[in-house]
């Protein structure tokens, strides 16, 4: 008999909380950068429970640059072609725990990709990218600041070493565009 994965909470953050937190990134950095005040607090730029998309070991998955302060990174992924699923993987470098998981990502209008997370053995959530149906309009044609959105399932147990997975497949001119992924103490918010 298969082994049934647990329900677990999941916190839909829609184009508004991607937005912000794209937002929240550069406007950071960008005073960071030019007034070269040190940051006491060490926050700015400095994610250590953030796994960078294009950092990850990618198949069928590029690098997007262009607009570059989109990407909190400055980079983000999209697959190779619109018809071709991409797989992004990592190991979870930190302390064992349970944690919220965020993957930021895009969710453009003209078509409904879809993904799946994976953890060490376990599917940690499916979604399909369809703001365009939750929100009764079109986000953005662009992979940019208003087609940023977040979506985070609560109460993820993680142990270091485990293999991280998303695997992203594209629908129409959407070719499954991916941030980063976040591991937040429960009740944090990186």
């Amino acid at each position: 008999m298969a082994k049934k994965e647990p329900e677990r909470s999941i916190e839909f953050h829609g184009v508004l909380g991607g937005h912000v937190f794209v937002w929240r990134d550069a406007i950071n950095r960008l005073y960071y950068n030019l007034s070269e005040i040190p940051d006491e607090a060490k926050r700015v730029g400095i994610y250590p429970y953030r796994i960078w998309a294009e950092k990850m070991v990618l198949s069928g998955y590029n690098l997007c640059l262009n607009p570059f302060h989109t990407a909190s990174g400055y980079t983000a992924i999209v697959t190779t072609s619109n018809t071709t699923a991409g797989t992004a993987t990592a190991n979870v470098a930190f302390a064992s725990g349970t944690y919220d998981v965020a993957v930021n990502y895009y969710d453009m209008i003209g078509g409904k990709p879809r993904y799946e997370l994976f953890l060490g053995n376990g599917t940690v959530g499916k979604w399909t990218a369809d703001l365009e149906d939750k929100l009764g309009r079109a986000p953005s044609i662009y992979l940019d600041e208003h087609s940023a959105t977040r979506i985070t399932f609560r109460d993820v147990k993680v142990n270091r070493g485990d293999m991280l997975r998303i695997v992203g497949t594209p629908d129409g001119n959407e070719p499954a565009p991916i941030d980063y992924v976040s591991f937040s103490l429960v009740g944090v918010v990186d």
